[in-house]
């Protein structure tokens, strides 16, 4: 807001009304300009920048509607609040006043407490925008700058993990000589940390890439049978150590163009969580469907599951369902998150169904239409959902 309590350009064909306001509109602490006509009103207004406008509707050759209809199509003007000052009653003439971009109006004759009370409450409504408006800039800088904190910070952390795990390996191989069952026991448990660690920072850079809209996707025309059959081989290791089944039921889909290795990705993290929430001896099924417009894949287990309250966080990164299972499970928290973005960049939808020890079905859809990731578009990560509907946070 400018100086005091902001500035006012009333614009009136009738000398009169324009030094009532005027004088009033000073009174009570505001700057004030005045024009005749609506011409005038657009000129000043493109090249000083009001707070708010009194606009009478009833002027010769361009009337009120017609001068906000100018304000409303100029970016330099759109956002000032136009209240229209009319002797006008019918509810058309006002529908039309609000049409073209009003957000009050006055009749005539007007009561001074009264135009005071409107002006006082739009210029405050219009101080609370400036500063939403400000915080969201605010906010969506903070944004960018955690996105490039995360990115760099997972490079430097991915750096010397590298050749540790490499040193390590060459240790557990007697490289440097001779190596006890107590000193292997040991390496194994530093290199099982060591991946987890890769593992993390592999899932903080994805995230990253996703929010930012930096992900690159190979985009290529592909048999998606192929792509979930080979992911549910590379998880069959994991559910037999488990004594998990692993069932695969499968349609026949067309090819389509997707992301092989990002695709892929997803369906093992869902096979992985799958695996990971479901005591020994459960059961995994794995359906893909072959629907007119798209493709559905679905992992359902007879696991843990998930709590109501709880359903519309899952896909949420940062946001812990429960920090005490992680701890016990094992994993970042990410990966759902991860695997949300990479479907939504492909055009489809993820969700859960899910109640608490009764197992969970996570399913996601691929569009049969040429996918949009190849943009490289940004995916939206933090929104809350409710089965396969999104709620904003």
């Amino acid at each position: 807001m400018k100086n005091g309590k902001g500035q006012i350009l009333v614009v009136d064909d009738n000398p009169q009304n324009l030094r009532v306001l005027g004088s009033m509109l000073k009174e009570n602490g505001y700057r004030v300009a005045l024009a005749e006509n609506g011409i005038e009103a657009v000129k000043y207004a493109a090249d000083k920048h009001p707070d708010l406008i009194l606009l009478d509707i009833m002027m010769p050759e361009m009337d009120g509607i017609e001068t906000c209809k100018h304000l409303k199509a100029d970016d330099r003007t759109a956002e000032i609040p136009v209240i229209f000052i009319t002797a006008l009653t019918d509810t058309e003439d006002k529908l039309r006043a609000f049409n073209a971009g009003g957000v009050d109006y006055i009749t005539k004759p007007f009561v001074l407490e009264e135009v005071m009370a409107r002006v006082d409450v739009n210029i405050k409504r219009k101080e609370v925008e400036e500063k939403l408006k400000q915080a969201n800039i605010e906010l969506k800088r903070a944004d960018k700058l955690k996105t490039q904190f995360l990115s760099l910070v997972s490079h430097e952390l991915r750096t010397p993990v590298t050749p540790i795990t490499a040193q390590l390996q060459m240790m557990l191989a007697g490289y440097f000589g001779e190596v006890t069952e107590k000193q292997k026991k040991s390496i194994e448990m530093v290199l099982r940390n060591t991946a987890r660690l890769d593992r993390l920072i592999g899932d903080i850079l994805d995230i990253s890439k996703l929010e930012s809209g930096a992900m690159k996707f190979v985009m290529a025309k592909a048999d998606l049978n192929e792509t979930v059959e080979h992911a549910v081989e590379i998880m069959e290791s994991n559910a037999r150590k488990k004594n998990i089944t692993i069932t695969l039921k499968e349609d026949k889909i067309p090819e389509i163009v997707f992301d092989k290795d990002r695709i892929a990705q997803v369906v093992i993290n869902l096979v992985n969580n799958a695996i990971k929430f479901t005591d020994p001896g459960g059961t995994i099924d794995i359906c893909l469907l072959n629907n007119t417009s798209y493709a559905i894949v679905k992992v359902t287990d007879n696991g843990i599951g998930i709590k109501k309250e709880d359903l519309e966080r899952i896909f949420v990164p940062f946001e812990q369902v429960d920090s005490s299972m992680t701890r016990k499970y094992d994993g970042s928290g990410l990966g759902l998150s991860i695997c949300k973005g990479i479907v939504a960049s492909h055009g489809g939808e993820i969700w859960v169904e899910s109640e608490a020890g009764k197992g969970s079905t996570f399913q996601f859809t691929l569009p049969y239409r040429r996918g949009i990731a190849e943009k490289n578009v940004k995916v939206n990560l933090f929104e809350k959902q409710v089965g396969n509907k999104l709620l904003e946070v």
